[in-house]
């Protein structure tokens, strides 16, 4: 069994040094990229990141699932199992945006326990130790405390962090109902950074496409920081299960949570409801 501090210190190291290997092959990588077999993009620094990070964890003797090398369409139950995504926001990567990062998350008995999140292009790192009251913010030499309000009042005109790369009829809709205003951002690890720094309030999605390891480090972060993390129908949001959260996600702070939980759960209401009559969602513009 591992210790925390050094779990992530080891963690931090890793994806820094996966977010370097990225950067190395950047403009290769973005001038080749494939199509999976799920129809999302892969490229050369995926991979040579995804090699980086599993050959770092061999020694630790825990399960290891990645993006790119988990095929099974669950996960493995109980114990220690490192959850990684090797280049999160790949398409905004290939696009030539800045919005992608490395994550690497460890989750301890179905629950997320630690996460590191890395931005190749600014350097920028969070990371976070669940249960230990440690969340912390690491640009350059600069280390600031991330903490979320435990209690208090939702001032001002909810934020809520929306895919660049994937809109989203559910999400318009949501945020149109809770009078929102919407903070585009690509990679899921970042628009948990946005929240963790305050930059936005919450982040809802109902994809089917989010995946374990677009969500582990960062979940994990934000739980560090004081956060909450739910499905869309408030149940527990736990890694020994299914690959996909069929259920959606919603992260945010107590505050955005105690303000928003009610209306969310009346504006998915309606969304079902003018889904089931074949009614046009109502799109919205970024604010």
């Amino acid at each position: 069994m591992g210790e925390p501090v050094a779990d992530l210190e080891m963690a931090t190291a890793l994806a820094r040094g996966a977010a370097r290997v990225i950067l190395d092959v950047k403009a290769e990588a973005r001038a080749h990229s494939k199509t999976k077999s799920d129809q999302s993009p892969v490229t050369l620094a995926d991979l040579a990141a995804d090699r980086l990070l599993r050959a770092g964890l061999a020694h630790t003797g825990d399960v290891v699932v990645t993006e790119e090398s988990w095929t099974p369409a669950t996960m493995p139950r109980g114990g220690r199992v490192w959850v990684i995504d090797p280049l999160d926001g790949t398409e905004d990567f290939v696009a030539g945006r800045p919005d992608y990062v490395v994550q690497v998350g460890l989750v301890v008995d179905g629950l997320p326990r630690l996460g590191v999140i890395c931005q190749p292009e600014t350097g920028v790192v969070w990371r976070g130790v669940v249960g230990d009251g440690r969340c912390e913010r690491l640009a350059g030499d600069v280390v600031q405390s991330c903490s979320l309000p435990l209690q208090g009042t939702l001032v001002g005109t909810p934020r809520i962090a929306v895919s660049v790369s994937h809109p989203s009829a559910l999400v318009d809709f949501v945020v149109k109902e809770l009078g929102a205003v919407v903070v585009p951002m690509g990679s899921v690890g970042l628009k948990i950074g946005l929240l963790v720094d305050g930059g936005a309030d919450a982040y809802v999605t109902g994809s089917k496409r989010i995946k374990v390891w677009d969500t582990c480090a960062p979940i994990a972060i934000l739980l560090a920081a004081g956060g909450a993390v739910s499905t869309l129908e408030q149940a527990e949001v736990r890694y020994d299960g299914d690959v996909v959260h069929a259920g959606g996600l919603c992260a945010w702070g107590v505050p955005a949570r105690s303000a928003l939980l009610e209306p969310l759960q009346e504006a998915l209401r309606c969304f079902a409801g003018q889904s089931q009559r074949g009614d046009p969602a109502r799109p919205i513009k970024p604010a």
